[in-house]
């Protein structure tokens, strides 16, 4: 090889060595100034493989999973329960305090309109109370209903506006057994819903008015009465425990005689019938959401009798009354 040629070789090896320093410089400043491609090791938007560390393009951010319906979407709804207490009054009035009481009930409804602030629906359901000491059965009741003292059906409307609810049914009372005759009545029930304003404490307030409208009376004295019952139920949510949520109520309820609905033997009518003052646990069940929400309910309430409503009840002024029992809804 001669000189000349020599020359130019070194020179070309020393322009490709040169190239090589100022690419590197540049490619480290980039890494250090924060560019796309992390400085030490692999990091976002590189992949570690056996050729060492390469650009990979970023992922394409997924699309978000549908949501679940929500509670409130719901256009059918299905619950039903079975309580017992360890006497059984109605509004004041004596129907049975001893032996096994067993009431089981159901309710469905549908919601027939929704709009932004509220919906409207209908709603159908049963109540019944079964007695081991058969009380008022008839001589004729056969031994498939002689327990069975009461079973009442109601339909109805009911709608939310806001916060604000209201519903409005008609009721009728049966007895299977034939111990009292069928008794007919509207109901109309309008709740506020203020825990927006209370928080934890809630008070719930709501208040029940009752036209009488058959032949069977509460008090069993004609004319038809008019009823009327305020009510609230403060109480609080203990969030997380093991077991879920346990929600914690204290109701009370006042019942009133606004036409004819506690008169004495004498036809006077007791303005005040009776007051009510309890404590109720609602206990979530561990159960597959699959087959419903399930809740465990225990409590104790307090029964002062008024007037023509303590009277009746064989001038008895008070009750301790216990409760529990078992609810689902789909």
């Amino acid at each position: 090889m001669g000189t000349s040629s020599l020359r130019t070789h070194l020179v070309a090896i020393a322009a490709i060595t040169a190239l090589g320093d100022i690419t590197q410089t540049a490619f480290a400043q980039d890494k250090a100034e924060g560019g796309d491609i992390a400085a030490v090791g692999p990091g976002v938007g590189e992949v570690e493989n056996d050729f060492g560390s390469t650009l990979q393009k970023k992922p394409e951010p997924k699309p978000d999973a549908a949501e679940p319906a929500k509670e409130d979407d719901k256009r059918v709804y299905f619950k039903a329960g079975f309580d017992w207490t360890s006497a059984y009054y109605f509004r004041g009035f004596k129907q049975e305090d001893h032996g096994f009481i067993g009431q089981p009930w159901a309710e469905v409804g549908f919601k027939l309109h929704k709009w932004d602030d509220g919906d409207i629906g209908v709603f159908l359901g049963t109540w019944n109370s079964v007695h081991s000491k058969k009380t008022g059965a008839s001589s004729t009741a056969g031994k498939m209903v002689d327990k069975w003292y009461e079973s009442d059906v109601y339909i109805g409307l009911a709608a939310t506006l806001g916060k604000f609810s209201l519903s409005t049914s008609y009721m009728a009372a049966t007895s299977p057994n034939d111990a009292f005759v069928t008794c007919e009545e509207w109901q109309t029930r309008v709740s506020f819903d203020d825990s927006e304003y209370m928080g934890a404490w809630k008070l719930s307030p709501s208040v029940l008015v009752v036209y009488e409208t058959g032949d069977g009376l509460g008090d069993g004295i004609s004319p038809r009465g008019v009823y009327l019952e305020p009510s609230i139920a403060p109480g609080f949510t203990w969030e997380k425990t093991a077991i879920g949520d346990i929600e914690f109520a204290f109701p009370l309820t006042a019942g009133f005689s606004l036409s004819n609905y506690y008169q004495d033997a004498n036809g006077d009518d007791t303005f005040c019938g009776f007051e009510t003052i309890g404590a109720k646990a609602s206990i979530p069940l561990p159960f597959n959401e699959k087959y419903g929400s399930w809740n465990l309910s225990v409590g104790v309430t307090m029964l002062f009798m008024n007037g023509a409503c303590k009277d009746l009840n064989n001038g008895h002024g008070s009750k301790c009354i216990g409760n529990a029992g078992i609810s689902c809804e789909f």
